[in-house]
């Protein structure tokens, strides 16, 4: 049989089911794409709270970790595990990420607004900004 035998053309070539995937897309974007395509053929877990055991078992694997080397790998795979979970979820993991920084600024303004009277942030311990940390929570959830 001709596609026994191997070839130096590439189109003779079996293709993947991950080629062309852009690799220029946003890495959220492809993660989803790379895990719905992975779905499509059965590789996937049956529900979000198996892949969030995954995430589960990532984090525990990256806080094991102490070379930047495996670190890296390990952030990766416990950001490529969140996004399946928010695949599965039907979460737009960009938008749940864009829609935290909205949040986080809004809090950390709050927190800059509290330390102002006490020369601002840079003036005050870890522990009063974790508490205008947690009062700004209150007001900008």
């Amino acid at each position: 049989m001709a596609h026994d035998v191997p070839s130096d053309d590439p189109s003779a070539r079996p293709r993947s089911l991950l080629d062309h995937i852009p690799d220029d897309a946003p890495v959220l974007d492809q993660a989803r794409e790379i895990g719905r395509r992975c779905a499509e053929v059965g590789f996937e877990w049956a529900t979000a709270a198996e892949v969030m055991t995954k995430v589960e078992e990532e984090l525990r694997e990256l806080q094991n970790e102490t070379s930047r080397e495996r670190q890296t790998a390990e952030l990766g795979d416990v950001l490529f595990s969140l996004a399946q979970w928010a695949r599965k979820q039907d979460i737009d993991p960009r938008e749940a990420l864009r829609l935290q920084m909205i949040r986080f600024k809004a809090r950390f303004r709050e927190v800059e607004r509290l330390a102002e009277p006490l020369g601002g942030v840079a003036a005050c311990s870890l522990e009063q900004l974790e508490s205008f940390w947690q009062a700004s929570k209150r007001t900008q959830p």
